[in-house]
């Protein structure tokens, strides 16, 4: 499914990071240059939240152990709110 920033209209590009990490990660080509995460699970696939640019990077980097354990901070508000709050500052943490 193709998805476009909500800052500028361009098509957003998926950035790899490891499957196992519950989230998928795009990113903005144009000049806004945003990173968007997008959680998953298994009964939902929650929209798109800004993050911090260098969260791709650290899913890719960091150990299995500790991206577990930040995907375990992920609140699940309801069927189409998330908050990733406390995932991103498990990450950023190291």
């Amino acid at each position: 499914m193709v998805k476009f920033c909500p800052d500028c209209g361009t098509e957003l590009r998926e950035v790899t990071v490891p499957s196992y990490s519950w989230v998928r990660c795009f990113e903005c080509a144009a000049e806004c240059g945003t990173v968007y995460i997008q959680v998953v699970d298994v009964r939902n696939t929650y929209p798109l939240v800004a993050t911090f640019p260098q969260i791709p990077q650290l899913l890719n980097g960091l150990p299995r152990e500790k991206i577990d354990k930040a995907a375990s901070l992920i609140n699940r508000i309801d069927y189409k709110t998330v908050s990733v709050v406390e995932f991103e500052r498990e990450l950023l943490s190291t």
